[in-house]
């Protein structure tokens, strides 16, 4: 047999852990079947050959409704004293597998594509802080000055209503002079 995909999953089927129905041909992993590891590894060639899949048991017109698979039940077997045959493996993925490949999916994303990402944001945040430094110091700088000059200002209006004040003065007296001469 070559490799197939299962009737039953997605996935390809190794020769050893699968059994082909005897009416439609499709083929199927053990595990996608009712039938348990246990009752597989003591299923002689010939039951194998004859085992007919549960689409086609559906299918198959009866008076009653006693054998429509609606429970997983254990298949019979004809010989009580077989002898147990070598375990091969499986080419399907196990849970510890596929947790296996998912760590290791996330780690390559994490160092392919997060890790870099992060730290060009982390550059970029160091320049935000820097640039933001920088205009704090200006700003600071900005309050200072506008300090400075608002004294500033205030001293030469003082200065300016002085001079107001003086000059009102002179302008008083020299009416006053030229109308005495």
């Amino acid at each position: 047999m070559a490799n197939f995909e299962c009737a039953g999953c997605p996935n390809a089927l190794d020769n050893s852990m699968s059994l082909q129905c005897h009416r439609c041909n499709d083929k199927y992993h053990v595990a996608c079947t009712r039938i348990t590891m246990q009752d597989f590894n003591v299923m002689s060639s010939e039951m194998k050959s004859l085992w007919i899949c549960d689409v086609c048991r559906c299918k198959q017109p009866r008076g009653d409704h006693s054998n429509t698979p609606v429970r997983n039940s254990p298949v019979e077997m004809e010989f009580v004293t077989q002898r147990v045959k070598s375990r091969s493996n499986c080419s399907c993925l196990s849970t510890s597998n596929i947790r296996e490949i998912i760590r290791e999916e996330l780690r390559n994303i994490f160092s392919n594509d997060l890790h870099p990402k992060i730290h060009e944001i982390k550059n970029t945040l160091a320049s935000f802080e820097t640039s933001l430094s920088s205009l704090n110091q200006d700003i600071d700088k900005i309050k200072s000055d506008h300090a400075n000059q608002s004294a500033q200002m205030q001293h030469i209006t003082k200065e300016n209503e002085t001079l107001r004040a003086a000059n009102k003065s002179i302008i008083t007296r020299l009416t006053q002079l030229e109308q005495q001469t």
